[in-house]
């Protein structure tokens, strides 16, 4: 891209933060984008960690009941019920294990779709609202150097 452009585009992000046409600057737009990006990570690290520590606990507990069903069959069948008992701790330890893969997946699969989607939605109201074109939005989130300088320079002459 020629620096003519580069400047063009800059000289219209300054128009923006000095909101001639009735639009929101591109200040307010990442500082909601900011905003926005900081709860969602705040809430995916909180509902990550809710789901691990549902995990842990599930996990603990299967295993004291396997652990108390495998005493109370070796001591109701009694010596001779040790193959059932050997059964009975293989089948609980695999259904242990299958649950809590399946658990990680999910939240994995969980984690995935809520990032993509408040991504998604982030673009879309910052588009909306700012009456922003999208490929000023990609371009000053792929290269904000230029825009973000041009919008210093416009405080830096307001003080």
């Amino acid at each position: 891209m020629a620096s003519r452009d580069l400047r063009k585009m800059g000289s219209q992000w300054v128009t923006w933060v000095n909101d001639r046409r009735g639009q929101v600057g591109p200040v307010v737009v990442v500082v909601a984008v900011v905003l926005v990006v900081v709860v969602v990570v705040v809430v995916v690290v909180v509902v990550v960690v809710v789901v691990a520590v549902v995990v842990v606990v599930v996990v603990v507990v299967v295993v004291v009941v396997v652990v108390v069903v495998v005493v109370v069959v070796v001591l109701v069948v009694g010596a001779g019920g040790g193959g059932v008992a050997v059964i009975v701790v293989v089948v609980l330890v695999v259904v242990i294990v299958v649950a809590v893969v399946l658990v990680m997946v999910v939240v994995v699969v969980v984690v995935v779709v809520v990032v993509v989607v408040v991504v998604v939605v982030v673009v879309v109201v910052v588009v909306v609202v700012s009456k922003i074109p999208i490929h000023y939005l990609a371009y000053c989130i792929l290269m904000p150097l230029y825009p973000i300088r041009g919008v210093f320079q416009v405080f830096l002459k307001r003080i």
